[in-house]
Formats: C-alpha cells, sequence, structure tokens
C-alpha cells in the first residue's frame, strides 16, 4: 500500500498495527470507482426512537438517514418497576444484566464488554457511529440527545462518532494495559 511518505518512510513504518478498516490513497481510490453515487442517493433510512432502545445505532451502509422525531438515547436503561423497587441501585448487576450497557445477547452486534477488549468494552460510546462512506444524517429539526440517567451513568459518549470504535488500537482507557 502506498501512503504519505515523510523521509523516505511510510506512515506504516511509524506504528505497530494498522486497523484493517483504514485506507489510504491509492486504496481509497480503487474502492471509489466501485461506489454507485445513485445507489446511495436512493438509500433512504427513517429513524425513530424504536432504532435506538438497545443500543448505539450503526450505519454501515452508504445512504440518508433521516429522523422522523425527537430521539432521546437510555439503552438497555432499567424497566421503571425495577427503578420503583426499594432494592434499587442504578450500579447493581442483576444477574448478567448491567443496565445502560451492552447485554450478554448483544455481546456479537457490540464487542468488548464481557472480553475486556473491543469497541464496546466501556459500554456504549456513541448514539451512532458511522462504519461507511457517503453518509448523511438528517436530524430534520428533531433533537437528538441522551436522557439524564443515561448521561449520569454513561459520561464518556459522542452522539454522532465517525469511527467504529473510540479511541486508535492499543491506546485510550480501554486497552486494560494489554500491549500485543
Amino acid at each position: 500500500t502506498k501512503a504519505a511518505r515523510y523521509d523516505g518512510k511510510t506512515v506504516l513504518d511509524f506504528v505497530d498495527y494498522v486497523d484493517p478498516l483504514i485506507m489510504f490513497e491509492d486504496d481509497y481510490e480503487d474502492q471509489e470507482e466501485s461506489v454507485d453515487d445513485e445507489a446511495c442517493e436512493n438509500n433512504i433510512h427513517y429513524l425513530s426512537q424504536n432504532d435506538f432502545l438497545y443500543g448505539t445505532y450503526r450505519i454501515q451502509e452508504c445512504g440518508e438517514y433521516i429522523f422522523t422525531e425527537d430521539i432521546i438515547l437510555n439503552f438497555n436503561a432499567p424497566t421503571e418497576e425495577e427503578e420503583n423497587s426499594p432494592d434499587f441501585s442504578p450500579n447493581s448487576i442483576n444477574g448478567d444484566r448491567l443496565y445502560w450497557f451492552p447485554t450478554e445477547q448483544q455481546k456479537d452486534q457490540y464487542p468488548g464488554l464481557f472480553s475486556y477488549e473491543g469497541s464496546y468494552s466501556l459500554g456504549f460510546f456513541a448514539g451512532i457511529t458511522v462504519e461507511s462512506d457517503d453518509v448523511v444524517i438528517n436530524l430534520n429539526g428533531f433533537k437528538f440527545e441522551m436522557d439524564k440517567r443515561f448521561y449520569i451513568q454513561q459520561r464518556f459518549f459522542s452522539l454522532i462518532e465517525l469511527a467504529t470504535k473510540p479511541f486508535l488500537p492499543h491506546q485510550g482507557a480501554s486497552t486494560w494495559g494489554l500491549t500485543d
């Protein structure tokens, strides 16, 4: 892969790891020719509160994503009945359930919490992740915000993240000391 050069070296000479999703200019040009602009323009998705009930909305294909109502993010929140219980604690683990975090059943879609490495090892870090090129997000005049209870529980958060993970590999708060 051809990459930007500095002193006769490429970026690949300076780093130990390059994520396979990173494309350098020559790779991008090859892929760009295969993108069908008309297909992207006609690929329209309408987003409602139901699309955000259980976790980050992951955009993995080009197109326009249009909000149809105000969205308040409160992923995997406790039920009203659970919150009203005299034994309720927002930080308790109820069986396999940790409120406001991915569940065991979601570990393939949101990897990391149960293996201590991966994009979601710190929980849900974004409301939307943009994992594709040629994406338009149209709020359509609606609000996009975190529920106050979720905000208090998950302070490390972006409403819209232009990546699949919050940190570069082997960097940030979620590496847990891993070096390989």
